[in-house]
């Protein structure tokens, strides 16, 4: 007896009360055939100006790159941008490590473009660059080597007004030694507003 799902095969036992597919079969097969695993979701609350992901990430998730979906997640006040901080050891590094964050980014706002480039910060990465007038959507990657350290991200966020998109795509660094556990997701000014989601996968190592 077995089953099949693509081109992978799974033996189940033919006999015997407690016979069956293990737990270890079962999350084996999916990741031979998923490229991400599920790890949390936020629906965004209102009031707020900041979202953290704390203590997500750990050295034994078997992950060492994640992907961040942002799902039309908006803003009370207009004119604003997003940043991305992480948290290394439990904390979230908004200052202490001299310019630790590094980044470079494009972005356009649908009658013109500007480009950061070598730009270095204590107060995370600007992930959408751009002023919105509408919700955000786009992806985050997030890359950790086998100790833990972050070692780089790209992004790609977008928006519109009218009929004219705004974007923002870049990439980021964090200068640091020490375990990366989570991240921010933080407005400059003014609240974030009830109704987006954002998703977090871990990629599968297959």
């Amino acid at each position: 007896m077995g089953l099949t799902l693509n081109t992978n095969s799974l033996n189940l036992a033919s006999s015997g009360a407690a016979s069956g597919v293990s737990t270890s079969d079962v999350t084996t097969l999916i990741k031979n055939n998923t490229p991400y695993q599920f790890i949390t979701k936020v629906n965004v609350p209102s009031s707020v100006t900041q979202m953290d992901f704390s203590n997500i990430f750990s050295a034994t998730d078997g992950f060492n790159q994640y992907r961040i979906i942002l799902d039309n997640i908006d803003g009370a006040q207009a004119q604003n941008h997003m940043q991305m901080i992480l948290e290394i050891n439990g904390a979230m590094i908004t200052s202490g490590l001299g310019y630790a964050y590094g980044f470079a980014n494009a972005r356009h706002s649908g009658t013109g473009h500007s480009f950061n480039a070598d730009t270095q910060s204590n107060y995370g990465w600007y992930v959408f660059n751009r002023y919105w007038e509408n919700p955000i959507s786009g992806t985050i990657d997030l890359s950790i080597d086998p100790n833990g350290r972050p070692t780089c991200l790209w992004f790609l966020t977008s928006s519109h007004q009218n009929t004219n998109s705004a974007w923002t795509f870049g990439s980021g660094t964090l200068n640091t030694s020490n375990q990366c556990t989570g991240f921010r997701l933080q407005t400059v000014s003014g609240d974030w507003v009830a109704g987006g989601v954002v998703r977090v996968y871990g990629v599968n190592n297959v």
